[in-house]
C-alpha cells in the first residue's frame, strides 16, 4: 500500500492495492482482534486496574511455564489491560471517533504504542493515503512524492519564502519531509537529468536552509541542519527529527519501533510534506 506514496500514478502494480487495504480494513474492524502493546504498560495496581478497566472480563488462559501465577483481563471496550502487572491491548474495531482515542491516549504510559498504531485506524494514515490515491489529485505517470504535482500550493509558498523557483523549493520539501530522499529517488520522483538536478542543488543551497555533506550511506549530499542518525541496513540513515513523523525509535542493531517494520511514511505525502514545512517554520 506504501507503495502509492513510491510508485507513478496508474502504475499497473497498484492495481490491487484498495483490495489489499479493504482486507486489512475488514481485519482491523473485527471486534475479536486485540493488537499488543507490547513496548508500553499501565503503570498501576491490580485494584486500581480493575477499577479503570474493569468490571468485564475476558478469558486468560494459563501460562504454559507458570499456571499458578494467575492473570486477569480487564476489557473496557478500547483497551484490554491484564492485572497484576499491565499488559495492555487495543481494539481497533472500538476506536473509530477521536474523541475515544483522546481519551484512550490519555492512559499513562500507553502513547508512545498507541501513535505507532494511528495509521492503522479508521481515518488514519492509511486510510487517507488509499483515499488520496484514488482522488486523482496527481496526474498519471505523475509522482505523489513530487511536491510540484501533489500541493503546488504549497511549493509556491515556499519558493516565495526562500527566494527560490519551483523546482528549488520543491527539492526543499523532499529533504525537509522524506526518509529517502536520495540522488536517485529525487530524480526519479521529479523527472530530472543529472545536470538539472545539480543545477537545483546548487540554487537551494544557496539559501542557508540546507547544508551540503557527505554522510556514509545516505545516497545524497545535501541535508536538513540539525542531528543525524545513522539506522543501519536495511534502512537508510536520516535526519533525527524524521523519527517522530515517521513514529520511528531505533532500538538495537538493526531493529527499530515503527508502525511498519520499515522506516515508511505514515500519512499522504502531501499532508507531510505540509507538515515539514510548517515545523522548518517553527
Amino acid at each position: 500500500m506504501w507503495a502509492w506514496t513510491d510508485r507513478p500514478v496508474g502504475d499497473p502494480d497498484l492495481a490491487g492495492a484498495p483490495t489489499l487495504y479493504e482486507r486489512l480494513r475488514a481485519e482491523l474492524d473485527r471486534p475479536e482482534l486485540l493488537l499488543e502493546l507490547s513496548e508500553s504498560r499501565v503503570d498501576d495496581t491490580p485494584e486500581r486496574i480493575a477499577e479503570r478497566f474493569g468490571p468485564r472480563r475476558l478469558p486468560v488462559a494459563p501460562h504454559p511455564e507458570n499456571p499458578a501465577d494467575p492473570v486477569t483481563a480487564y476489557d473496557s471496550g478500547p483497551l484490554v489491560v491484564c492485572a497484576p502487572y499491565g499488559t495492555a491491548f487495543l481494539r481497533p474495531a472500538a476506536v473509530t471517533d477521536p474523541g475515544t482515542w483522546r481519551e484512550v491516549r490519555e492512559v499513562t504510559g500507553l502513547a508512545e504504542d498507541l501513535d505507532r498504531l494511528a495509521p492503522l485506524l479508521a481515518g488514519g494514515g492509511l486510510a487517507r493515503m488509499m483515499n488520496r490515491a484514488l482522488s486523482g489529485a496527481v496526474p498519471a505517470g505523475g509522482y505523489e512524492a513530487d511536491p510540484r504535482l501533489s500541493c503546488p500550493e504549497l511549493v509556491a509558498r515556499v519558493a516565495e519564502a526562500l527566494g527560490v523557483g519551483g523546482d528549488a523549493a520543491a527539492l526543499y520539501l523532499q529533504l525537509a519531509a522524506l526518509a529517502a530522499p536520495t540522488d536517485r529517488n529525487v530524480r526519479r520522483w521529479n523527472g530530472w537529468s543529472t545536470r538539472r538536478h545539480a543545477e537545483v542543488r546548487a540554487e537551494l543551497l544557496a539559501t542557508g536552509a540546507v547544508l551540503e555533506a557527505k554522510r556514509a550511506r545516505a545516497g545524497r549530499t545535501l541535508f536538513l541542519p540539525g542531528g543525524w542518525t545513522e539506522l543501519k541496513a536495511p534502512h537508510l540513515p536520516l535526519e533525527t527529527v524524521k523519527l517522530t513523523t515517521h513514529l520511528v525509535r531505533p532500538m538495537w542493531d538493526k531493529w527499530i519501533r515503527s508502525p511498519f517494520v520499515r522506516v515508511l511514511p505514515t500519512a499522504p505525502l502531501h499532508e507531510m510534506f505540509e507538515e515539514a514545512w510548517e515545523r522548518s517554520r517553527g
